[in-house]
């Protein structure tokens, strides 16, 4: 509500909250998610659509069922979908976006950060090595850092998401892919497209997945006199990125110095938005690395998925990458800084 007042959903009762030092603001990147949202499409009466959330409780039976949206939540959609038995053939899936998506054998802390390290070695001379942005993700396409359900279809997305090889396998049994734009509106029997309409029926199920999801407002500062601003530094890794602002905080008294530790990495929607988070996340990691008071927070904290690196620095995958991750990282940040400044720094707009 603000103010420092909130409201109970359940009773309605009203409260107010004293601030003793600061307002943590975890509001500001709030997603917009299926559940909450309504379609940004007409459904006229007779039509059946459902957001995601209901999908698993609905009853009876479906000729069929269109997905609409082009990520995560349509990804994960379609995956449940086929593991409950629906025959792909029973699934049309509505996609006005093909996106990039991170692979999540790469992703993972733990048992795995050999392997994820591994990742960020291949990443960053993909980076030395490209010649444009397309090459670019070409290469990390290759490399298997970032993947795509259509291998014949250029993403024009990225929201981080992550995916594992068999999930894709998975999604590529769905055949009945559209490829018309967002959705517009849906009659009982014609679904109207950006470019185009396609047949269904009040026995198909349309599931709104189309929601924008994750919010790629603005950087604002991390910290003020009076307030602290939620938003990733790392890219993808929000309880990660809150634990280690908490620390800033509390060990820290200088609001620039705050702020000079603390670059918000805005969340990311288009391709170029990858480049970008690399860059802040990776400048964040080598000036964290630089201060020994978070050096050794960073070894502790459970939440850093790059924690325990040194211990394995003999497995031969952390092996092999070192010498590639020193070859290539000065260069490939270099080559990555170029590239942003040649496209123009950055896109915004619609799912």
């Amino acid at each position: 509500m603000g103010e420092h007042r909130f409201v109970s959903r359940l009773s309605g009762d009203e409260y107010a909250v004293k601030v003793r030092k600061k307002l943590v603001d975890a509001t500001y990147l709030e997603p917009s998610v299926p559940a909450s949202t309504r379609p940004p499409f007409q459904v006229a009466r007779g039509a059946r659509c459902v957001p995601v959330n209901d999908l698993s409780r609905m009853a009876g039976r479906a000729d069929g069922f269109v997905i609409i949206g082009a990520g995560k939540t349509a990804i994960d959609a379609c995956l449940w979908l086929l593991d409950v038995g629906v025959a792909p053939e029973a699934i049309r899936w509505i996609k006005p976006r093909e996106c990039w998506l991170v692979n999540r054998l790469f992703a993972q802390g733990g048992e795995l950060v050999g392997t994820m390290f591994e990742g960020i070695s291949l990443q960053v001379e993909a980076a030395a090595r490209a010649t444009s942005i397309g090459d670019l993700f070409e290469r990390l396409n290759a490399t298997a850092q970032l993947l795509r359900v259509d291998e014949s279809v250029t993403p024009t997305m990225y929201k981080g998401a992550t995916a594992s090889v068999n999930e894709l396998d998975q999604l590529r049994r769905i055949r009945d892919i559209v490829r018309l734009g967002h959705v517009r509106r849906i009659e009982q029997d014609t679904i109207v497209l950006d470019h185009g309409k396609i047949p269904t029926s009040p026995r198909h199920l349309h599931v709104h997945c189309a929601a924008c999801g994750l919010n790629p407002a603005p950087e604002v500062p991390m910290f003020t006199e009076d307030r602290i601003t939620l938003q990733p530094i790392r890219p993808g890794l929000i309880p990660f990125n809150a634990a280690l602002v908490g620390f800033v905080e509390a060990s820290r008294g200088d609001i620039a110095e705050k702020n000079r530790l603390c670059q918000p990495n805005r969340l990311p929607d288009f391709p170029l938005d990858w480049v970008r988070g690399t860059l802040v996340g990776m400048k964040a990691d080598y000036l964290w690395t630089k201060d020994p008071a978070i050096a050794q927070w960073l070894e502790r904290a459970r939440l850093n998925p790059s924690r325990g690196l040194r211990q394995r620095r003999n497995e031969p995958r952390v092996q092999q990458a070192w010498p590639r991750f020193v070859q290539n990282v000065r260069p490939g940040l270099a080559r990555l800084e170029r590239l942003m400044s040649q496209s123009g720094g950055g896109t915004s707009g619609r799912n």
